[in-house]
C-alpha cells in the first residue's frame, strides 16, 4: 500500500488515490506511511496543512521505531 502510495503520487502528483493508499498503509502501523503523511501535514502536501495531525503521524512513527522520525 505504501509503496503504490508512492507510486501514484510520484512527481508531486499528490492525488486522492494516493493519498488513500498512504493512509491505509500508515494506519496499520507502519512506520514509513505514518513518516510520510506526517510530512505532508506539516507542508500541506495533498492534505490541509496541520501542524498537530503532522506531529502526531510523525510520533507514532518514532513509537515504531522510524529512525527519521526520532530524530525530528
Amino acid at each position: 500500500q505504501y509503496h503504490l502510495a508512492l507510486l501514484l503520487g510520484a512527481n508531486g502528483n499528490e492525488n486522492e488515490e494516493a493519498m488513500g493508499w498512504l493512509v491505509q498503509a500508515a494506519g496499520q502501523h507502519y512506520s514509513p506511511a505514518q513518516f510520510e503523511l506526517g510530512s505532508k501535514y506539516l507542508m500541506g502536501m495533498g492534505v490541509h496543512m496541520s501542524t498537530a495531525s503532522g506531529f502526531q503521524w510523525i510520533k507514532k512513527a518514532a513509537k515504531n521505531k522510524h529512525v527519521e522520525a526520532q530524530y525530528n
